[in-house]
């Protein structure tokens, strides 16, 4: 019984780090123009990203920043990032859209909002995606590998969670 214990113990612990998830790859200018590349950002840190699908999530968006995340913006010990999918969007309402995002975001946190159109089912299979309404958040890891993840409105046993998984 003991070796069995051992012997399944062992595997978990070698197979766990192999199907650990990544965060996708992406490539993309965030709202003040700066270009981002999530492979890059974190150089060394951990990387907190909150994602939306849809319009529907930026109520979601707001309630997190105002509660949890505004003191990550300028925190040098993580990267932070606010990914917005604007994949399905037609060509010509992009324009329209992104003028409306730069009037809604101002100052430093341009340098953190980034749009991308690309990747889509990478993002929705990674975050877990039920609803386009709901907002995402992931901390990965300096690797890359996600440790923490999150949906929907914030609440104190959320933050509680990211808190504890940033100490790790």
């Amino acid at each position: 019984m003991t070796n069995r214990l051992i012997s399944i113990l062992a595997t978990i612990v070698f197979i766990l780090p192999c199907t650990a998830q990544t965060v996708p790859p992406l490539q993309a200018k965030a709202l003040d123009g700066s270009e981002v590349n999530l492979s890059n950002a974190s150089a060394g840190k951990p990387l907190l990203l909150m994602i939306g699908f849809s319009h529907k999530s930026s109520d979601d968006f707001e309630g997190w920043n105002k509660q949890a995340l505004a003191p990550y913006w300028s925190d040098s010990q993580l990267a932070y990032y606010e990914l917005v999918e604007l994949q399905g969007l037609p060509s010509f309402v992009k324009p329209m859209v992104l003028h409306g995002m730069k009037r809604e975001i101002h100052g430093t946190e341009m340098s953190h909002f980034v749009p991308f159109y690309t990747g889509e089912d990478d993002w929705k299979k990674i975050v877990s995606y039920s609803s386009s309404a709901n907002t995402y958040l992931l901390l990965a890891n300096s690797s890359g590998h996600v440790v923490w993840r999150a949906q929907g409105t914030v609440d104190a046993e959320k933050i509680a969670g990211l808190k504890a998984a940033l100490l790790k």
